[in-house]
């Protein structure tokens, strides 16, 4: 417990009391922002070091290969549906250990696991050479301004060499703070970005999302920010590829998110939850492709359903309650009818291709054509609309061809929303 005697040494007062000590905080504030400035900084360096090693995990699991023994209970391993979920469970919890570790159990995991030795930092400022050592001190003296009031202890003194009762801040002390901690802080990315695995086929669609925090801290943009998607729980930081802030107004945030679409689309909606109770604004829903709002549960529905609805849908723009006259036409639900014009609101990007351009067949062989469908999340509910241009010497169903006869077709598949068709020209032979 610290005394009175250590209070009033640290705050320069003869029994020092809350009254004392609030007047003193009012007209020293200045002081006061330095040493806040320079406690939310090294957290800010914590959480950096921390949310690395989780993003270097989703990158490449390689250097997490060792011979150390985890444990799961029974339970969990049976109720999990993929091994993804035990390696998410490995790394969150890992990460919420090294949270709760000093900087010391961070650099070690630092040198086991990425051989990266924190000690190898070096660099200068204002001619002063900057170390592991500095860095150090600043975590030392962030320990003695929320533990001990800023008052300097004997380990601090043999450490560091100082000889002062309390910790005094300069203002040229929280500049060359700053590029410090940036610099170490590049120091361990460089280092990281070269371990990183990057694979261009695995590179998906990247969703970007522009609100207005208004008067709330910007909470929901947190690495560690909370996601609740089919009963578990996931971190922004798996989707999360990047923030940027509006230089004009520096209030406007954009948010870059990348990945899993389903939790993209679940995080999406915690900020819808968030504009409706007033809390945040959203600006823009920009995606290069498919708009999350139209994102829906989408059903599966037989082509021909799906034709009846598209020979109803007159040029846009369409008149409010459209579906309703279509399905009192048709005789449907005015459900089903929404349902499959949502369906093909998502398809209006939705791009088909042919692998194969020009095949030779026999007369009797069957074969498959290897399409693609892109984006990745319309690939559950596109519509492909086949036709061969001459049934007698080929038809298809569903991309699978039959030789029929001696001659030459063309094989198209369409796309409902758009008319756009990928081809395939087919020459059958004896």
């Amino acid at each position: 417990m610290i005394t009175q005697h250590e209070i009033d040494s640290a705050y320069g007062e003869i029994n020092s009391n809350p009254i004392a000590l609030l007047r003193r905080l009012s007209v020293d504030n200045l002081k006061t922002c330095k040493e806040l400035a320079l406690i939310r900084m090294i957290s800010a360096l914590e959480i950096f070091l921390v949310s690395s090693i989780h993003e270097m995990f989703l990158s490449n699991k390689s250097p997490f290969m060792t011979q150390d023994k985890i444990e799961y209970h029974l339970s969990e391993v049976l109720s999990t549906n993929d091994i993804e979920s035990l390696h998410l469970k490995y790394i969150n919890n890992k990460c919420r250990q090294l949270h709760s570790a000093g900087f010391s159990d961070v650099s070690k995991f630092y040198k086991k696991i990425f051989a990266l030795d924190f000690k190898n930092f070096h660099t200068s400022y204002n001619g002063i050479t900057v170390s592991l050592k500095t860095i150090q001190k600043y975590h030392s003296i962030r320990h003695l301004l929320v533990h001990k009031l800023g008052k300097v202890d004997d380990q601090f003194r043999k450490d560091y060499n100082n000889n002062d009762n309390v910790i005094s801040i300069t203002h040229d002390d929280i500049v060359a703070f700053f590029n410090n901690i940036i610099s170490f802080s590049a120091f361990i990315n460089n280092h990281l970005d070269a371990q990183k695995i990057v694979d261009i086929s695995d590179i998906d669609e990247i969703y970007s999302i522009k609100f207005d925090p208004l008067d709330s801290t910007p909470y929901m943009i947190e690495p560690y920010y909370s996601i609740k998607l089919k009963k578990e729980r996931h971190e922004l930081s798996e989707i999360l590829s990047g923030t940027e802030v509006d230089p004009d107004t520096s209030n406007i945030i954009t948010i870059k998110l990348q990945g899993n679409y389903s939790l993209i689309r679940r995080y999406y909606k915690d900020l819808k939850k968030l504009e409706s109770k007033g809390n945040i604004k959203i600006i823009e829903n920009n995606t290069t492709r498919n708009n999350l709002v139209f994102q829906k549960k989408l059903k599966s529905y037989p082509f021909n359903e799906v034709q009846a609805v598209m020979n109803e849908l007159p040029e846009k723009p369409w008149e409010k309650h459209i579906h309703k006259k279509i399905a009192q036409k048709l005789g449907w639900s005015n459900s089903k009818v929404g349902n499959i014009i949502a369906v093909l609101l998502t398809e209006q990007d939705t791009k088909v291709s042919i692998e194969e351009k020009e095949i030779e067949m026999s007369i009797g062989e069957e074969r498959d054509l290897n399409i693609s469908i892109t984006p990745i999340q319309a690939q559950h509910c596109s519509f492909l609309n086949w036709r061969s241009s001459n049934q007698l010497v080929a038809k298809v169903e569903g991309g699978h061809i039959t030789a029929l006869s001696l001659g030459t077709t063309t094989i198209s598949a369409s796309v409902n929303m758009e008319n756009k068709s990928a081809i395939c020209k087919v020459c059958v032979t004896n």
